[in-house]
């Protein structure tokens, strides 16, 4: 019960938690949980799950891009 429950918050949730590291540095957030809308239908379509994949670890990637060349 409890995989199929954070199954199904836990796209929501990474898509939230990426747009909130951007929020924390003052920028505009690429992703927000509403990306995880992406997911959720997107099991029966099947492209959905990869549009939500890439939009939120494209954004993740950027974020730590420009942290690295920060630091």
């Amino acid at each position: 019960m409890i995989a199929i429950i954070f199954g199904l918050v836990s796209p929501f949730l990474q898509s939230f938690e990426v747009g909130q590291l951007y929020e924390r540095r003052g920028q505009e957030r690429p992703v927000s949980a509403l990306t995880g809308l992406w997911f959720f239908p997107g099991i029966f379509i099947l492209i959905g799950p990869f549009i939500w994949f890439v939009q939120t670890n494209n954004a993740l990637n950027a974020y730590w891009q420009t942290r690295t060349t920060l630091v």
